[in-house]
């Protein structure tokens, strides 16, 4: 499975502003690791308006290296020890949740029971104990972890002496609204870790093991109502800035696999063999259409929205799988770059033939 990348690069108006050794790596970017001092003087500085103009100027992929060291030095990952000898990180955990409702329901963005869900995660060996690991009672969306620019983060870690001070400035609170229409959403919880370099307070970047079903089963627990259909997968902690576009996929990928079994299924159960059509767009965005060939009323469309930073290799290689699984074997991939609309306005969708464009339900 192959398509083209629809993304460009915008030009960098003002190369000069910018750190010498940042101007000489941009020169030949392909020999050189990205230069970290300069990153984190701009991030010192706030300059986080020339970081956003530099990595949209840069290729996709090059522009995943500038975003690794951006992301390490705003989480504290790859942060040097201070003079007082303490490493700060910024960790989450991010929430992974399928919900739905017979009744319009709202999951408060403020978790019942914190020091719980602590103790849980202390039992476990995923943080110690001390006074030393912060978390937050709340929880926060990708949008409102994004509208926190890095440089507030990297200079939060900087200024933190104890774990208990929490962040400088308010978290953007992000209830769950929940309907009738099945859906997933993704939610962080965050937290400050202070160590020294012998010990290790939290495991940022350990895989998740039997404490995230755990966690599942009390957050799970602690919001069930009557009428609510819940499931939470909680991911590995990873840094707060980091963690943001391993959590997107994570969240699209899980969405992705929902829509695609339920479609699947019903086609199976109605006419026979499903069908998978996949093409990417101008606007960023690949679609994918899954029906039946004999029946053109049996399909459903599903939109992955490209970031600045998304693989398309990566996406194209989960669909690629999760067909292999199910084993749908009628997969057609539109080669072509497809423009947002049709000719009627509407959104573009391939039908399974991959000739006909039709308009989403």
């Amino acid at each position: 499975m192959y398509l083209p990348d629809p993304r460009t690069s915008q030009p960098l108006t003002n190369v000069d502003a910018l750190p010498a050794s940042l101007q000489s790596w941009l020169a030949n970017p392909a020999a050189q690791t990205v230069p970290a001092d300069a990153i984190e003087d701009m991030l010192f500085a706030g300059h986080d308006e020339q970081l956003q103009q530099l990595l949209t100027a840069l290729p996709v992929a090059t522009r995943r290296d500038v975003w690794k060291a951006v992301a390490g030095l705003a989480d504290g990952t790859n942060s040097r020890e201070r003079e007082d000898g303490k490493l700060v990180r910024l960790f989450a955990i991010p929430l992974v949740i399928v919900a739905g409702a017979r009744q319009p329901h709202t999951i408060p963005a403020l978790i019942p029971n914190p020091l719980e869900m602590r103790a849980l995660l202390v039992e476990h060996g995923v943080m110690d104990s001390s006074n030393h690991v912060w978390m937050s009672g709340e929880l926060v969306d990708l949008a409102g972890l994004s509208a926190i620019p890095m440089s507030k983060w990297y200079q939060a870690a900087l200024a933190t002496t104890l774990a208990t001070q929490g962040f400088p400035f308010e978290l953007p609170a992000s209830p769950v609204a929940v309907d009738s229409r099945e859906r997933v959403q993704l939610r962080f919880i965050v937290g400050i870790v202070v160590e020294d370099a012998s010990r290790q307070r939290a495991m940022v970047g350990a895989p998740v093991g039997k404490w995230g079903m755990a966690l599942s089963q009390l957050l799970q627990q602690q919001w069930q109502t009557e009428g609510l259909t819940l499931f939470v997968m909680p991911r590995a902690l990873t840094g707060v800035v980091a963690g943001q576009r391993d959590a997107r996929f994570t969240c699209l990928e899980v969405a992705f696999q929902l829509f695609a079994s339920a479609i699947i299924r019903r086609a199976r159960e109605g006419v026979g063999d499903p069908a998978a059509v996949v093409s990417i767009h101008d606007n960023a965005e690949i679609r994918v259409t899954i029906g039946s060939r004999l029946q053109p009323d049996v399909a459903e469309r599903f939109v992955w929205p490209l970031d600045d930073l998304d693989q398309i290799e990566s996406v194209l290689h989960m669909m690629q799988i999760f067909f292999e699984e199910c084993q749908v074997t009628d997969v057609t991939v539109a080669e072509q770059i497809l423009p947002d609309r049709n000719a009627e306005g509407a959104p573009l969708f391939l039908a399974v033939d991959a000739t006909t464009a039709v308009q989403p339900n």
